[in-house]
């Protein structure tokens, strides 16, 4: 009887995850799959800001961007950028550099809204005529967009640190507090 009862308890047992099993594969097959890669081109500039004892003064560096990012899931994500960029008052003045950054979020590799904060590593090297001066540093990082099916457009800002930017001012005479920010509205397709 004992024998009996434990085959029958077995037997529902795995009737019942059997049909469970068949009852959620509609369900992950409806499931969208994640789209773990982004590669974009889009306008990103930067603005130097010095407020200084005899006022405010922006250098402000406008030009294109091109990025790649990775989504380990729809939460976490890295990215890397190269970006080359023309100082707005001078156009022999040229600004090129890299940003590597991780970020945490919403909506990396699902479709829809997506959000998200996080920080990194930037260079930064300003040419002209021959010369060039090299800065780098951390920088907190965050932005906002939009994910469709094979298309994906965000808008992101980031504050670096200053220290280096601070520095070369100051050697060429200048004083005064500095700020650097960048920004980016970046088109990537989603695969």
């Amino acid at each position: 009887m004992m024998k009996k009862m434990s085959i029958y308890l077995a037997l529902s047992l795995a009737s019942a995850l059997s049909c469970q099993a068949l009852a959620e594969q509609p369900e992950q097959a409806a499931a969208e799959p994640l789209k773990q890669w982004n590669v974009g081109i889009g306008s990103y500039a930067t603005t130097i800001n010095v407020d200084g004892n005899h006022g405010d003064e922006d250098l402000d560096f406008s030009g294109l961007n091109l990025a790649g990012t990775y989504a380990f899931n729809d939460n976490v994500a890295i990215r890397a950028g190269y970006y080359s960029l023309d100082f707005d008052d001078d156009s022999e003045l040229e600004s090129s550099g890299l940003d590597l950054l991780a970020y945490y979020g919403t909506g990396f590799a699902t479709e829809g809204f997506k959000a998200y904060i996080g920080g990194g590593f930037f260079t930064d090297t300003w040419e002209a005529e021959g010369e060039d001066e090299d800065f780098s540093g951390i920088q907190l990082n965050g932005g906002i967009g939009y994910n469709w099916e094979f298309v994906s457009l965000e808008l992101m800002l980031g504050i670096r640190s200053a220290d280096d930017y601070a520095d070369f001012i100051e050697d060429l005479g200048g004083n005064g507090d500095v700020t650097a920010i960048s920004s980016s509205l970046l088109l990537s397709a989603r695969f």
